[in-house]
């Protein structure tokens, strides 16, 4: 997942509001959310990979709260 504002304004939100409020709080406190910047460095290796078109790539993969 990438830390947007996105990411800000659901970990502001009332539990009430966003049943997920809590998970979304605890994955940017355990450090699991990712940078836009690191998110953009990742994809531009990645598209100018020797392995860009082959077969899907998946890195890190962090579960969805649900």
């Amino acid at each position: 997942m990438i830390d947007t504002r996105l990411q800000i304004e659901i970990r502001s939100v009332r539990k009430e509001d966003f049943p997920y409020a809590d998970q979304f709080i605890q994955l940017e406190k355990e450090g699991r959310l990712q940078s836009a910047e690191e998110t953009a460095r990742l994809l531009i290796d990645l598209l100018n990979s020797e392995e860009f078109g082959q077969p899907p790539l998946v890195e890190n993969l962090v579960p969805i709260p649900g």
